[in-house]
């Protein structure tokens, strides 16, 4: 229906982790050993040409260039390549088994009014 994420940067890696996720959802991605090259084209038929190539690297790869260069220039967690929409059903499951967490799916917020609570 309309563009998805797919690209989980590491910053937002670094919530996965604070909250203890990180490792579980890196299971639903790309393997942290592939480089994450994306070529820009004209096309994908025959008659397409190449425009550019952004270049990058693999989360191993960045794994072993924060662990030589510690001074805070890398986040702690390198970005996951892995779909939103696979992301958004982990988490909805991940959700759902909470005790402690009241979840309302297919609901639609339309405005709150503050005001003195009765009762």
């Amino acid at each position: 229906m309309y563009p998805k994420m797919e690209l989980t940067q590491g910053r937002a890696m670094e919530i996965y982790r604070a909250l203890g996720l990180a490792d579980e959802l890196r299971g639903l991605g790309v393997p942290e050993s592939e480089r994450l090259d994306e070529i820009i084209t004209t096309g994908l038929g025959e008659s397409g040409h190449l425009i550019t190539t952004w270049k990058r690297d693999s989360p191993s790869e960045i794994r072993e260039k924060s662990q030589e260069q510690n001074d805070g220039t890398f986040p702690r967690e390198p970005y996951l390549r892995c779909h939103q929409i696979a992301v958004e059903k982990w988490l909805k499951d991940k959700i759902s088994k909470q005790d402690k967490i009241k979840s309302f799916w297919g609901w639609r917020f339309v405005g709150l009014q503050e005001g003195e609570t009765t009762g």
